[in-house]
Formats: structure tokens, sequence, C-alpha cells
């Protein structure tokens, strides 16, 4: 019988460096690059090396770290596929574009029509993507800093590197100059650390032009206020006069009679156009609870226009009568929340949902309640946290806005159906806003939570291009556009990141989700990793949290393509949501490790950021 073994076709592929021989041309290739070095994606914990992404995956589930699976493997980040193309706002909208120079969307809107994102393909991508995933919290270590000085060029640094049209909404320092009692404030209440920034802005750096020079560029306010206008500011300051004497008689305050001449000269029907439309030009992404298209300040409520009005002041800065609207903060939100509407909101709501009075009241005392609280002064947060959260959140629960869906598929609105999309989405957002913000209420203080993900069961946010078209026409050509099917509802989206099998960012459920909706999802996930922390219970809920931040981070990684990873053109607090995502991963971990050296992890109900500023920079660059 012959020797099948000496017959045996020899394998004609070599490797010419230790002439080992392979049967596929795939297999020696991975060999050679075991010779060079090249490519080779080393795990964490063993350091041993492989060549296939696949391979080095699976290893990695079975390799641990003290049974703990936190690791992590840095994959490549190589871009493939068809190169970008389209003008950047065609990208943004995932929209077709003609690919011309401006493009034929950009003529007939009349958008500024750029290709930076095209140009920017030329740079590595792997460069790019490092950027646009960077965890290092820069941007909440300076945001928390208790200090006045150098915290807002430093948070203005990080929203827009080289512009300065715009500063740090919500976290920037701001000297408050006159407190409630009208004396200087100092030390810790001279800051604003959750607040747009108030300084110097233009429309272009070259261009040198204050806000006002901005503000009057704009042909849409060079017609006089109506004397509807002028009447409706005229009763806010009798409604403010009001509630300043009330609040002298209950004792709240000790000061004297209502300063009228200031409030004359802060509460004019040319501030509120300038302040209002200071807030829709700049914080709006930040707060994104209006509809800017049919705003009316002739129509809207009054507390829902003293809240607007005062939080556009915020940004108009250095001009006078913003600087003065700070010494009206506290008298705007006792009026608001001793308002009528919602006093008797509780007890008089109906079983056919909240109505148009319901929700901009709500919307109101939200928003004055976020204006407040971005004080650094512990007796006004002190309040907020105690008073009037509590409130707010019970009238937010009873309303309804929380369960609140759309009537039908997005897709099936039509022009005709244009406001009745408007009214719904703008409950949607309320709801996901005031859960926003309760996560800037629990992380930062370790405080409880008012608002539980269980109860979040209600529709998720649309596009922020949908939400602001401007008319229904344009509302109709963005809705052909839509497809697949909504992304689930926050806690479902909560718990399917929690479960143990997840079918990954490529999952149909993930097709139309943005960096804004990925935002909502982190901040829900912040929330839950401090309340099991001050539950007591990170030794049974540690490892699915660490995982759902990491399957988080993997989604967000997959969503940024979208964008060109550029996370500087997401929305909002989306610029920073993978820094969310670090502290979340950071306390647990910190937790796991049984570390009790730092003052956040071991107080509860803090009044002051200092101490989770101090946490943020003890673990910055130790984990």
């Amino acid at each position: 019988m012959p020797d099948t073994s000496a017959t045996a076709a020899p394998s004609r592929l070599q490797c010419s460096t230790c002439d080992k021989t392979y049967a596929r041309i795939s297999h020696l290739r991975r060999h050679e690059a075991t010779h060079t070095n090249r490519r080779l994606i080393q795990c964490p914990t063993c350091s041993k090396a492989f060549v296939r992404i696949d391979v080095a995956r699976r290893h990695l589930k079975s390799c641990t770290n003290d049974g703990q699976t936190d690791q992590t493997i840095a994959f490549s980040m190589e871009k493939r596929g068809k190169k970008p193309s389209a003008c950047d706002r065609c990208s943004r909208q995932k929209v077709s574009c003609s690919l011309d120079t401006p493009c034929s969307r950009c003529v007939t809107s009349g958008a500024n029509c750029t290709y930076l994102r095209v140009e920017s393909s030329e740079v590595s991508s792997s460069g790019l993507a490092n950027k646009s995933t960077s965890a290092r919290p820069t941007f909440l270590l300076a945001m928390t800093t208790p200090s006045v000085f150098g915290t807002s060029e430093t948070v203005s640094r990080h929203l827009n590197p080289g512009d300065s049209s715009f500063g740090a909404p919500w976290n920037m320092a701001l000297p408050l100059h006159v407190n409630r009692g009208g004396s200087n404030m100092t030390s810790e209440e001279d800051v604003i650390p959750w607040s747009p920034s108030v300084g110097s802005i233009s429309v272009d750096p070259d261009l040198g032009l204050g806000l006002e020079d901005e503000y009057l560029l704009n042909d849409d306010h060079s017609s006089q206020p109506s004397t509807l206008l002028r009447s409706r500011m005229e009763e806010l300051i009798i409604q403010l006069s009001n509630t300043h004497q009330a609040m002298t008689r209950s004792g709240i305050i000790d000061e004297g009679d209502f300063n009228a001449p200031l409030a004359q000269t802060v509460f004019t029907a040319e501030n509120l156009e300038h302040f209002v439309w200071g807030y829709f030009r700049h914080l709006h992404q930040y707060h994104a609870i209006l509809h800017p298209p049919t705003f009316n300040c002739e129509e809207a409520s009054l507390p829902l226009i003293l809240a607007v009005f005062l939080f556009g002041s915020l940004y108009s800065a250095p001009i006078d009568d913003a600087i003065s609207a700070r010494g009206f903060f506290e008298v705007a939100e006792e009026f608001i929340f001793n308002h009528p509407d919602m006093q008797g909101f509780l007890l008089s709501f109906g079983e056919n949902g909240a109505s148009t009075a319901d929700i901009q009241i709500l919307q109101a005392a939200l928003t004055i309640s976020v204006l407040q609280n971005s004080k650094n002064d512990r007796r006004v947060r002190r309040r907020i946290q105690t008073e009037r959260y509590p409130r707010l959140h019970a009238a937010i629960r009873v309303s309804g806005v929380l369960r609140a869906k759309h009537s039908r598929p997005v897709s099936e609105y039509t022009a005709s159906t244009w406001e009745e999309f408007i009214n719904e989405e703008l409950r949607i957002r309320l709801a996901h806003w005031t859960q926003l913000n309760n996560t800037f209420m629990v992380g930062p203080f370790n405080n409880h939570t008012q608002i539980y993900m269980c109860e979040m069961v209600g529709d998720m946010p649309c596009t922020k291009e949908l939400f602001e078209a401007e008319n229904s026409q344009a509302f109709e050509q963005l809705l052909s556009e839509v497809s697949g099917p909504p992304p689930p509802p926050l806690a479902s989206s909560l718990q399917f990141l929690l479960q143990d099998f997840w079918p990954g960012p490529n999952d149909e459920q993930y097709k139309r989700v943005t960096p804004e909706t990925l935002t909502m999802i982190i901040s829900a996930l912040n929330t839950t990793v401090v309340i099991a922390r001050t539950n007591c219970l990170v030794p049974i809920a540690s490892k699915a949290l660490l995982r759902a931040c990491r399957r988080w981070k993997i989604l967000w990684d997959a969503v940024l393509t979208n964008y060109g990873n550029d996370y500087e053109s997401c929305p909002g607090f989306a610029k920073h949501a993978v820094e969310m995502c670090w502290v979340s991963m950071t306390i647990l971990k910190v937790a796991q490790s049984g570390d009790q050296t730092s003052h956040y992890m071991n107080n509860i109900a803090l009044d002051s950021l200092g101490s989770v500023n101090e946490f943020i920079h003890k673990y910055m660059d130790a984990l």
C-alpha cells in the first residue's frame, strides 16, 4: 500500500522569514504580520497579541482580571468604505447632495454650504476617531471648578475652540453682582457653574461684532415692538411687584420696597425681543423644550416669557439691563412656582391630558429651576433641591408627559398635521429634558432621584432638524427622508443595554438613533449608576452597569461615524456625552476598588460642586 504521507502535495505558500508554510494566503499574511508587529492587537490583561480582531474579542471574554471583565481593547479605528462627498449640512441631515459648490439644497434654504467634512477626510481616520471619542473629562473638570477666575475662558474653549460666539452653557463661572438681599456675593456664591456664558460674543471673530451688533444685523428685529408686548411687560412688572410684597409679608425676604424704576428699565419690550432672540440663538440647543418657529411672545404665558427672558439675559451681558436682570431671579422663581396655574395643577388636572397652559407653566418652572440652580449659592441650591424640584417633578408625573407619545408613526404625519406633531413633540421633549436635568441634580451632588427610569416610557425626541423645521412644507419634505423604526423609549433602551444579550450597534432599533438620543440614554445610565452606588448595590450590579457603559460607547462610536466623527457638530450636551460615560464607569470602578479617599464617594446630598470636581481631578489620569 502506498505511503500517502510521502505523496501529499506540499504547501506552496511559504513565509520568507521563518520558512513556515501555509495552505491559504490569508493565513500567511496574518503570520507575516507577527514578524513585523504590524496590526497587532494586544490584550490589556495578559498582553497576548492577536492579528484578527474577532479572535481578540473572543479572547477578551475569557481572559479576566480578578474576575472582572471591564477591560477594553483598542481596536483599529480605520474608516472603510466610501469617503464622504456630500456637503456638511446635507451630511448632517442625511439627505442627498448635488455636490455642487454651493449645493442646490443650501441654495434653496439660503444656508452656508461648506465641505469641511470632505476636506478633513484626508486627515488620518484614526486621528479623527481618537479625537471624537476621547473620554478625558476636561470639560466636566472645568465646569465643576468652584472658582471665579479662569473657568469662563476654559469652558468656552471646550465648547467651541477658536469661536468666541458661544460661551459655556450651564457650567460657566459668572460674577453675580446682586443677590437676593442686594449685597455683593463672595466666595462660592460668586460662581454660576451650570449657566451660559455672558462674555463678549460675535458673529465672526474677525468682524469683532458684539451681541448688540449681532442682534441688530438680524432683520427680523428691525421693527418696533408691538403695543401688546409693551402692555405685557407692564403687566409682568405689576405681577413681580405683588410677588415681592407677598414674599416680604411672609418673611421670605427682609428687603424694602420693590425696585420699580429698575424693573421698568429692565422689563421692556425691546429687551424682551433682545433676550428671547439671544436665548434661541445661543442657548436653545442645551434646553430644547420650546419650538423656535412658533414661539410667540404675544401669546405665551407670562411665567414662560419671564423664564425665557431671564435665561436669555444671561447671554446678553455686559449690557447693563442684562446684568440688572439678575436681581430679579428670586422673585421670578417665587412668581412662577406660586402662579395660579402651578398652584392648582395637581388638583385641577383633568382626564384629557395636559393643556397648552399646563405645558407652558411646566416649561417655565423647569427653566427657572435650572437657572436658579446654576447659581453656586448653597442656600438657593438647597431650596431648589428640597422644595422646587420635588414639586416640579410631581407635577410632571401627574401631567402624563413622561408617557407622552406621538399619535401615529412619524412618517405618517403631513404638512396639515404639523401643529399636532409639534404639540406632541413638546411634551416628549419636556419629559426628557426634565430627566436630563434630574441627572445633573443626582450625579454631582449624590442626591436621590426625583424621576425613576421605569417611568420614561414615552417616545424619544425626534431629530433636531425635524423639530425645528421652519414651516409645514419644510417639515413634510424632511418627513420623506425618515426611515426605519423609532428608537425605543428610554426605559427600554436602558434595559436593552443592561440585559445579557445585546445584538450590537447595527441592530434595526438603532437605525434612527442620534447623538442627542444617546445623550439621554447615558444620562439615564449615569443616574442609575449613582443610585446603585448610594444604595449599596455595586457588588451585584457593577458588572452589568459597566457592560452597559461599554456597549453605549460602542454604539456612540458607530453613530458618530455618520457625523464624520466630529463631536463638535452634535447639538447641546451631546458634545460631551462621552465624558458622562467616563464619569459613570469611574464611579463604578472606584466603588469596586474600595477606595474611600474621595470626599465625593463618602458623602450623600452634597451642596457644592467642589467634591465632584476633586473626584474628577483625582481619577481622570488614574483610571
